[in-house]
């Protein structure tokens, strides 16, 4: 890390910020439009969208500068950025598509919101507020400490998100008409995506579970 080994306040302090925006984000996700724009998205083939684009896609521009919800977000990403800057020395280009890829990771597992990809994955596996917060401090030391880990279980929780993530990166060249001789059919990315998202889901479950379990036999030990 460019900046040395962040303190533990430091760390509270960036995770508290991450978790403020991921929250501000999903504020707009938990009214009654929200089903009706996941059935949309389903039937054009852009349930990828829901997770990599959840703010800008589910959200009318009316709606966001009547209630002050962009000016907001822009506020909580600002200060998330700023933070992680601090601690990670890289610049702002890099620290905004890590902070917004940690949170695109943490709405995907978000009880409350339930992102289209995760509703319609098969594993149906998502996460209260505590163990966001336990996510979260997971995600930020591993981007922080140059993707790299020791715990073989995020490690797996990773590259399935990385093949969510690809499978999102093919959607839109797609969408934007750059389809190549030779890529997969629609019906493919969907059970690619599916798949990713499902592998993505189950790690989850299985890191949060184990933690507890280890919580627990702390408990019983002291």
């Amino acid at each position: 890390m460019g900046h040395g080994e962040p303190s533990a306040a430091d760390m509270a302090e960036l995770c508290e910020a991450v978790l403020e925006l991921s929250e501000t984000l999903a504020r707009p996700l938990l009214g009654r439009g929200r089903g009706r724009m996941a059935r949309r998205l389903h039937r054009r083939g852009l349930r990828w969208l829901n997770a990599l684009l959840l703010p800008w896609l589910l959200v009318g521009l009316v709606r966001m500068v009547v209630t002050g919800w962009a000016a907001e977000v822009v506020a909580c990403q600002w200060r998330a950025v700023a933070l992680y800057r601090r601690l990670s020395g890289k610049d702002r280009r890099v620290a905004e598509a890590e902070v917004r890829r940690i949170k695109d990771q943490l709405l995907a597992i978000d009880q409350r919101v339930k992102p289209y990809g995760a509703r319609f994955a098969t594993a149906g596996v998502t996460a209260d507020r505590a163990e966001l917060e336990a996510a979260a401090d997971a995600l930020l030391a591993y981007h922080l400490g140059g993707r790299q880990t020791d715990d073989a279980l995020l490690a797996e929780i990773q590259a399935a998100w990385v093949a969510y993530e690809a499978v999102g990166a093919e959607c839109t060249e797609r969408a934007l008409g750059r389809v190549a001789d030779g890529r997969p059919p629609r019906g493919e990315l969907d059970r690619r995506g599916r798949t990713a998202m499902d592998r993505y889901l189950a790690g989850w479950r299985g890191w949060l579970d184990r933690r507890t379990e280890q919580d627990a036999r702390r408990g019983r030990d002291a």
